[in-house]
Order: C-alpha cells, then structure tokens, then sequence
C-alpha cells in the first residue's frame, strides 16, 4: 500500500474510533443529565396512620425462617450471618447456611436467647427450609431436607432430632404442619406426603398424591384440627385446572377434591376454623367452608372477602374472623376492619411471606412481626389512640421506615438493569449514631451489556429529630464504593409528623 493510502486508513481508522467515542459519551452526558435533572416529589402523607414501629433487629444477623410461640408469648427464629448479593448476570452465590437459633419476646420484640447450632449439636438445622412451633409444648421445630431438629421455644435449648425416615424420596419439604394435640408431624414435597411422631421421627402414614403429582408445585398442608382434616392446592399446568384437595389427617387417604379455576394460592383457616381462604388471579379473597368433602362446602358457595382483597397474605389479630385484619398487599402492609374493609393503619413495606401461613401476630398486643430487606425484622402494631400529647407522635423506627420505602422516588434512574441501588440496597433501622453492614456492588450498563464489579463498599443509615420541626426526624441513607477510589453518596430524608416524607438533600459521587 502506498503512503498516502496507508494515510487515508489511518484517517478513516481515527474518524472512526472518535465517532464511537461521541457516540458513548453523548449516551454518557445524555443518562447524565436526565439523572441529574429529575427532580423527586414528596411522598404525601398515607390516608390512614402508620403502624408504630417498636422494634427492629440490628443489622447483620439475617432472620429467614420464622415462627410464633403463641401460649407462651415468643416468636422464634433461624439466622444466618447474611444475605449473598447476587450479579447482574449469573448464578446467585449460595445462602449462607443458618448460624443460630433465635427467641424473641412477642411483644416487644427484644431478643431473650440466642443458640448457637453448631456449638448446641444441632448442625443440621443450618439448612432448614421449614420452622413449625407445637405451642402446647413450647417446641420448635427446624426442617432440613433430611432432618429435624429440636428446640425450646422458651430457652432456646436444642432438644436434640433426628434423620427422616430413607423412604421419603423428595430433595425437599414444599409444606409441613404440626398436631400438637397428637405430636404428629405432617409433612409434603414432591407430590408425597407423610405423618411422622413429631418427637421420635417415627413413620405413621406415607402415601403418594396423586392429584398432585411429582413436580406440580403445591400449597399447604393446612390443617383443620378439630374436623381431622389437611387442605392442599395442586397448582393449576397448562393443561390442568387447580385442585383443591382434602386429606384425612390421620390416616392420609384422600377425601375429596375440587377443582378451583382462577385460584393461584392456598390461605390459612380463618379463626373460628370454619372457613378455608383462596387467593384468586383478580386480587380477591373467597372464603369455602371448611368441610371434609369439598363438593359439599362448593354447594354452599364461596363467599367473597372483600375486606382482604389484594391480599398476599393474612393475619388475625385476635379469634374471632370479625376482629381487625392484616392484610399484606404488593405495596405493604394494611391493617383493615375485617368486616367493612377500612384500612386503620398502613406502613408501606413490602413482605415476603407464604400466603398459605398466617402472618405472625401477637394477639395480646396486636403486634406483627415483618422480615424485611437484609433479613431484618420490624416489629409493628395499632397506633396509640386518644387525644393527649404525643397520641399521634412518629417513632424514630417508623420513621426510618416510611423514609426507606419513599426512597424509591428518590433514587437516581439509569440505564441499568438490575440497577446499581435499590431501596432493599438500605438498612430499615438507624441509631442517632448510624449502623452500617458490609455491601457488594454492581454496575451493569444493559445499553451496552456490559457488567463491571463486584466492587465492596458500605450501606448505612442514621436517624436524628430535625431540629427545625417538632415530632419530625431526619433519616440519612450512605452508600460507599470503591471504584477505583472509595466513593460515597447520600440520601437525607425528612420524614415530617404526618408521615409525608421529603427528600431533603441528595449529595456526594455520581451514582453509576
């Protein structure tokens, strides 16, 4: 080639790479500006009061599996060191495997004893995927794929297990239930259910289901007690139909069973144990008698649950079905007369609970225990009523609360998916001094396809009174990365006494 045509390449090679170049970094300045420009708007203030935030566990410790001691007035626990932070693209890293055996006091939330498994001898409780309390006895019971293992609900003590019986085939419990009044311990997967002695893990009954075959997800068991009787939802394929099945508890032959289009989830009894809940595909809830044959309880209809509708899950705050309600929705939790529907409380956070459980409840004070972002548990109840000072006055907790749900208005948007923060990226607590946990990022421009990291960095949160409003709190939310060089951002919240939220302040590092 000659000069000039080697020059006239070089030309076109460098007219290239700075057309390129314009191209991205136009697209860089463009995401720029439209992060920089978006101005947030304040987060009104709820139609009905907030719940009062009591309690929240520190962070750190990630509170998975739990359940309710009712007679005694203790909520339990399994908890593992933390929760993995998973890539942009790719396999998420495996959870850790649970530490430690937590009590809780019901009502306030205050840890009262802490069992390590591995020191206590119950290693195989570090992967459990069920937790069942017999509340006549005060146990607990952790369910790993292959054994069970005991413990106080009281003291936290291990109690000792065993292995379950070889002829269970499934890799895992799909649902369990516990009869305290005989110790039997029903328990499902994989199309299989069985009944074991809940404390020598002998086998009663096993039998195959054949409504519900290996590899069709199902809900339940739950179990009717006084009528002797176990509820099942196979979920509805492709070319089947939802089936609602009934089981002797006893003996585990099948009973009866109907099918439910329009059903996708299985509810606990309501509290008289009379009524069987069924989520359905438009949000509603119906209410089917709870009866051993099913096409019967169908004669007399289903009777709608307008008070529970866009339920997720449900929780009673006392027995009867006429008390007040928690309803769990997409947005957050509600707390609803149960007859009329009207919402008396709210607190937006959204929460992760089977629906075929009943939300965890502590019907001497109303309280309900929340898990939440980073395995964290909030502790909630009725607000106070009354007319005297401070009746209405936010908590600092409830504070933190209602700010990190408003982030979701406040974070930058970019152009990436998953993006860089999300407000499950924050803490759901915070001192006046601050708390913070480890933090792994991810920049993962979709644009492009490209994904950068993991780069280690912080998450923080601190609460303070604004100083310039009275009942008011100032909640700031800190994130710190090192990208190349340690950089840092932050979020400060002012969460007003009627629970409107406002972001006060947006400063540090851009936020990729």
């Amino acid at each position: 080639m000659s000069t000039v045509g080697r020059s006239r390449a070089w030309l076109w090679a460098l007219g290239s790479v700075l057309a390129v170049v314009l191209l991205v970094g136009s697209a860089y300045v463009a995401h720029r500006a439209v992060v920089n420009n978006r101005a947030p708007q304040p987060v009104q203030a709820p139609a009905a009061r907030p719940l009062d935030v009591v309690g929240v566990t520190a962070p750190g410790p990630s509170y998975e599996l739990l359940a309710e001691d009712a007679v005694a007035g203790r909520v339990v626990a399994l908890a593992s060191t933390s929760q993995p932070v998973c890539p942009p693209i790719g396999l998420c890293p495996l959870s850790a495997p649970y530490a430690d055996f937590v009590v809780f006091d019901a009502a306030s939330g205050t840890i009262q004893s802490q069992t390590a498994l591995s020191a206590a001898g119950a290693g195989g409780a570090s992967q459990s995927v069920l937790l069942l309390v017999d509340d006549l006895s005060h146990i607990a019971y952790a369910i790993a794929p292959r054994t069970v293992s005991l413990f106080s609900t009281t003291t936290g003590v291990a109690l000792g297990g065993y292995d379950l019986p070889a002829s269970l085939s499934w890799p895992r419990e799909t649902g369990g239930t516990l009869d305290p009044g005989t110790h039997t311990l029903i328990l499902a997967g994989d199309g299989q259910l069985a009944s074991l002695d809940a404390m020598t893990g002998q086998l009663r009954v096993q039998t195959k289901m054949a409504a519900s075959p290996p590899g069709v997800l199902s809900d339940g068991p739950i179990l009717d007690a006084p009528a002797d009787t176990l509820y099942l939802l196979a979920h509805g394929t492709v070319s089947t139909e939802p089936l609602l099945l009934a089981y002797d508890a006893t003996t585990l032959n099948p009973l009866s069973q109907l099918p439910v289009p329009g059903v996708t989830g299985l509810g606990p009894l309501t509290p008289d144990e009379r009524s069987l809940t069924l989520y359905e595909a438009d949000g509603m809830v119906s209410m089917l008698p709870a009866l051993r044959d099913l096409g019967a309880a169908a004669e007399g209809g289903a009777q709608g649950m307008t008070a529970a509708a866009g339920a997720t899950a449900l929780g009673w705050v006392d027995a009867t079905p006429q008390s007040e309600l928690y309803v769990a929705t997409a947005t957050g939790i509600d707390l609803r007369n149960a007859v009329t529907g009207q919402v008396l409380a709210s607190l937006p956070m959204q929460v992760d609970w089977a629906g075929s459980e009943a939300l965890l409840v502590d019907t001497a004070t109303g309280s309900i225990y929340l898990p939440g972002a980073h395995g964290q548990v909030v502790v909630a109840r009725p607000p106070k009523t009354g007319s005297g000072a401070g009746a209405y006055a936010l908590s600092a907790a409830t504070a933190v609360v209602l700010a990190h749900s408003a982030l979701s208005g406040f974070l930058p948007f970019t152009n990436q998916d998953p993006p860089f923060i999300t407000p499950d990226t924050f803490l759901l607590s915070a001192t006046a001094q601050g708390q913070s946990i480890p933090m792994t990022y991810w920049i993962h421009y979709i644009d492009f396809q490209w994904s950068l990291g993991p780069y280690p960095g912080t998450t923080s949160a601190m609460v303070q009174p604004d100083p310039a409003h009275t009942g008011a709190y100032l909640v700031t939310f800190t994130i710190r990365w090192n990208e190349t060089f340690w950089r840092s951002h932050s979020w400060v919240c002012a969460v007003a006494p009627d629970a409107s939220v406002t972001l006060r302040s947006d400063t540090g590092d851009i936020v990729p």
